[in-house]
């Protein structure tokens, strides 16, 4: 399981109203840290997730649904580090299978905006 990065200092690290804080008094900060747990996360989770016969990995996301954040908020703090992950997870030849705890019809367009896993063609992985 991969965590969406601002979903991970929400719960981790942060707490809901540290990250609410956060997103208003230290931007920069957050996206240092969230670009940080990127990258590690990529490093380590995804270059590294189990070979099995299933590439399929279950991401619960939360922090960025309708009633939580603002649009503009999502576009800044939640969705290019998501976006980011479901990509290097694709080029891996995984699965991403994001399960949505909470409302995010207003965010569907945006994640389905992202390519199929299997059609990048620049996996490395054998299962």
């Amino acid at each position: 399981m991969v965590a969406a990065p601002f979903d991970h200092f929400a719960d981790a690290l942060r707490g809901t109203h540290g990250i609410s804080m956060d997103m208003f008094r230290q931007p920069k900060k957050l996206h240092e840290a969230m670009e940080y747990y990127l990258n590690l996360g990529i490093e380590t989770s995804v270059k590294n997730f189990p070979m099995t016969a299933s590439p399929i990995c279950m991401m619960p996301l939360h922090k960025g649904d309708d009633t939580f954040m603002s649009d503009k908020q999502f576009e800044e703090f939640y969705w290019p580090y998501l976006r980011r992950l479901f990509l290097a997870m694709i080029n891996e030849g995984l699965v991403p299978m994001p399960f949505a705890e909470g409302r995010y019809t207003n965010r569907l367009k945006q994640i389905a905006d992202t390519p199929r896993s299997g059609s990048s063609g620049t996996s490395t992985r054998r299962i």
